[in-house]
């Protein structure tokens, strides 16, 4: 049984409040240091796809 109080954060919403907002970097700038498409890290911020 879920219990509705516990929010599980998606890993792109860690992605975007604990690492490219606290770090003060864009999701392009991770993108190009990373090697992918900026396009894959807005999937994933948008919770679209699954790591």
């Amino acid at each position: 049984m879920k219990n509705p109080l516990i929010h599980n954060p998606h890993v792109g919403e860690i992605l975007k409040y604990e690492f490219l907002e606290e770090l003060d970097i864009s999701e392009n700038v991770l993108a190009e240091n990373l090697n992918v498409s900026c396009y894959t890290i807005q999937r994933i911020i948008q919770g679209k796809i699954n790591l």
